[in-house]
């Protein structure tokens, strides 16, 4: 027990003696050494800082690199199959709906025009109701039915019941029209063959009328209960023997009129006044001269009314003095009065809407569904990132030379990048500029020409002056992204694809032309060419930012047969059997005419080098190349739209002050389905960044329409052999 407390405090003394030890050091550590620490502390800190820092770059560099090393699945041809099936029932929808659903749904909701708004009708009116034996009727209020949309009838119909108190509002405002335009009411004609006792009974409410006609009396049928006939069958007296002669009568149709005219020899004759013609005039005139015919009633007197006819028929009933009786339309909307002019409209629209539709019904889904595909990882291409050349040809580009040289620089590529330069012929700076960078970095060249030979073979020197497995070219006045390159080099694991188109984006958004561009360009690449990569059959790859197989680009040179060299280039490319796609995240800034003059200018290039290139390939097309055929189908079918343009004026001549309510009825649907197809054009480039651009659109369509136009002009240059003359790298080209 002793021995254990000995052992005990022993044990003590040693704790005491070590923190006395430990007290003594920490008074010997002095402040000098302590600040020393504190900053070794602190780097060691900031070390880590970097360390983990580095990691994060690094996991998103790899990441970026994976997707790089992604494509899009392509699309099956069932898919396509299903996708062309959707825009046909698409299209018929949309070409369907103004008529069946439109036309009655505005009709209900929009006051139909009054005899107010057309002073011409009510001027002539006055004049032949001072006619002694001329008499006007009140041919209901617009005959449109209330309840089934049907213009053959109005005040009853047999698909529902129409309500007394719309009965009530309708005769009485027809009656109204009449006396506030100072028109004499003497009848009142019921449209159609539909009336029942409550119209009647209506009509009889508003007391006897005291007119010119029953003052005269002696002709006189119960004009209350007369209605307009479909077809030559006797109705309360009245027969009609031209119904629908509004167009050409055929000389079989005329002699068994006047067959069953010499037969009947009716004293009440009913026509139309859209079916007066020569033979109409003619056919009344003989059943006069035989006596038996003393009063004639003419139907559905309206606006659009031809009024020449009606004075021919009320000369014809003065000269043999025989009643007429004018049944006018007190409200109604214009309409053509002609089955010719019916159906040129119904084929102008059904082919305009559908050529507009069909395209956009097809793509838009296309895109979307290719967008959403999941990508795939290709396998291993090469342990090593392949040597790229990247091709500048420029021609008096001293403003934007450095800039594309700088940007090719600073591209993010694993491998090797050399930038060659190619002055064809500059007049300015251009040369000593891309020499300045020359002389300061090994992977840029300089190549220059004394004077200009045009693009295709500066390419050409390019292409054979490059030392890269791919080659990338671009025009001067754009400049490449950072990941621009190793996003296109990326398709090439694919052994089948010889070439990659980049996506274009407008740098210098300036002005409202410039926008309009802008939104033109996401569209087409975003969903028209993004649906041809689908299949790796891109037709056109752009000037600024193509990459190509250097070996298939010697092989195939590009030439200058054409005035769009590089859709000449693409469509060789595509010739000789190679695979050409798209990568719409490898983008290129580029210049775009900020004034109209350039803007046509360079589209004159663009559409008449596009007619060129499918002219020459005609292969393409026998070949069964959907979208060569469409590209065929655009340029000779725009003449259709001066058709569109043409036909604006009929339709004003025809419908007057209704024009614009037509416009909002036929054209609501198709320019809805253009802003949703601009909507989704531009909100697929880089997550809607340029999303505000679909506030031009009303305007988007005027530009899109002035382009049509221009291309109508070459279309007639290209197809006469005209050619244009246009300017290019200081020389005047005369292309046919």
């Amino acid at each position: 027990m002793t021995q254990r407390v000995r052992l005990h405090a022993q044990i003590d003394n040693s704790r005491d003696a070590c923190a006395v030890s430990a007290a003594e050091e920490e008074t010997l550590f002095t402040a000098d050494e302590f600040g020393r620490t504190k900053k070794w502390h602190k780097k060691i800190a900031k070390i880590a800082e970097l360390e983990c820092k580095k990691r994060i770059l690094l996991e998103e560099k790899k990441a970026l690199e994976a997707k790089a090393l992604r494509g899009w699945t392509m699309m099956s041809r069932r898919q396509i199959f299903s996708l062309v099936v959707l825009g046909i029932v698409l299209t018929a929808f949309v070409v369907s709906v103004p008529s069946l659903f439109m036309d009655p749904l505005v009709s209900r909701i929009l006051p139909p025009p009054t005899l107010d708004q057309e002073t011409r009708l009510v001027s002539y009116l006055q004049e032949v109701q001072l006619y002694k034996n001329v008499f006007l009727a009140v041919h209901g209020y617009n005959h449109i039915c209330p309840v089934c949309g049907s213009d053959g009838h109005e005040l009853a119909c047999r698909h529902g019941q129409v309500p007394i108190e719309e009965i009530q509002r309708r005769i009485s405002s027809g009656l109204e029209i009449f006396k506030n335009n100072g028109l004499e009411v003497d009848s009142f004609a019921f449209p159609g063959q539909d009336y029942d006792e409550r119209a009647l009974s209506v009509l009889s409410s508003f007391g006897p009328v005291t007119s010119k006609y029953a003052q005269a009396g002696s002709r006189g049928v119960d004009l209350m209960v007369n209605s307009s006939l479909t077809d030559p069958v006797v109705y309360y007296g009245f027969k009609e023997y031209t119904w629908t002669w509004r167009d050409d009568v055929f000389e079989e149709s005329f002699q068994a009129a006047l067959t069953k005219l010499n037969r009947d020899k009716p004293p009440l004759i009913l026509l139309h006044i859209q079916d007066i013609t020569n033979q109409t005039l003619g056919l009344l005139e003989h059943a006069i001269l035989q006596g038996s015919t003393r009063i004639i009633r003419c139907d559905d007197i309206a606006f659009d009314s031809d009024l020449q006819a009606a004075r021919q028929v009320a000369d014809l009933a003065t000269k043999y003095d025989v009643d007429l009786i004018l049944a006018v339309i007190p409200a109604s909307k214009k309409a053509s009065g002609s089955y010719t002019l019916d159906l040129v409209f119904k084929v102008v629209w059904t082919l305009s809407t559908g050529l507009f539709v069909f395209p956009i019904a097809v793509m838009i889904p296309w895109a979307l569904i290719f967008m959403s595909k999941k990508r795939k990882p290709y396998a291993k291409w090469n342990p090593h990132y392949p040597t790229v050349s990247l091709i500048l040809p420029a021609y008096n580009e001293e403003k934007t030379i450095g800039k594309s040289i700088e940007r090719g620089l600073c591209q993010r590529y694993m491998g090797s990048l050399e930038v060659i330069a190619i002055d064809d012929g500059s007049t300015d700076r251009t040369f000593e500029i891309a020499k300045k960078y020359a002389d300061r970095y090994a992977n840029v060249r300089v190549i220059r020409y004394e004077e200009n030979r045009g693009k295709s073979y500066a390419l050409n020197t390019g292409f054979a002056q490059a030392k890269g497995e791919i080659s990338v070219f671009s025009d001067t006045d754009s400049v490449l992204a950072p990941e621009a390159i190793s996003r296109m080099v990326s398709h090439f694991r694919d052994p089948n694809v010889g070439m990659v188109a980049g996506m274009v984006v407008i740098n210098n958004e300036k002005n409202l032309l410039t926008r309009l561009q802008q939104m033109e360009y996401l569209c087409s690449q975003s969903i028209m060419r993004f649906c041809q990569s689908s299949q790796r059959n891109v037709l056109v790859c752009p000037g600024a930012c193509t990459a190509v197989r250097t070996d298939v680009a010697r092989s195939i040179p590009s030439t200058d047969r054409t005035i769009a060299e590089d859709a000449d280039f693409t469509f060789s490319v595509w010739k000789d059997g190679w695979k050409i796609c798209q990568e719409p995240e490898a983008v290129s800034y580029t210049e775009a005419p900020e004034n109209l003059k350039n803007l046509i200018n360079q589209r004159k290039r663009w559409f008449y080098g596009s007619l060129q290139t499918i002219a020459i390939h005609k292969w393409a097309a026998r070949k069964g190349n959907l979208w060569v055929i469409k590209a065929w189908l655009e340029c000779f079918l725009s003449p259709f739209t001066l058709l569109c343009l043409v036909f604006l004026p009929l339709l004003y001549i025809s419908l007057g002050p209704n024009l614009p309510v037509f416009l909002l009825t036929y054209g609501l649907l198709p320019f809805a389905i253009l802003g949703i197809s601009g909507g989704i054009g531009v909100r697929l480039f880089n997550r809607g960044e340029k999303s505000r651009l679909v506030l031009l659109m009303p305007l988007y369509a005027a530009y899109q329409l002035m382009l049509n136009l221009l291309l109508i002009y070459l279309v007639f240059a290209f197809v006469s052999r005209r050619g244009i003359r246009i300017e290019r790298g200081g020389r005047i080209i005369h292309a046919i």
